[in-house]
């Protein structure tokens, strides 16, 4: 089931996905990995040190 807050994928099983951004928390970790970088708008930027980068 997807909702503006989550979202599910067939191909990862029982794995759901929460967009970083929907946290308020300025701790939250940096994230370590970038996924499908072949389709973000031209205007976003995905930088930080150490952040794997994969379309």
């Amino acid at each position: 089931m997807d909702s503006n807050l989550r979202t599910a994928s067939c191909r990862c099983g029982p794995l759901s996905a929460i967009p970083t951004g929907a946290f308020a928390d300025p701790n939250f970790p940096q994230p370590h990995y970038s996924v499908w970088e072949g389709r973000k708008h031209p205007w976003v930027t995905i930088k930080g040190d150490g952040i794997e980068h994969y379309d």
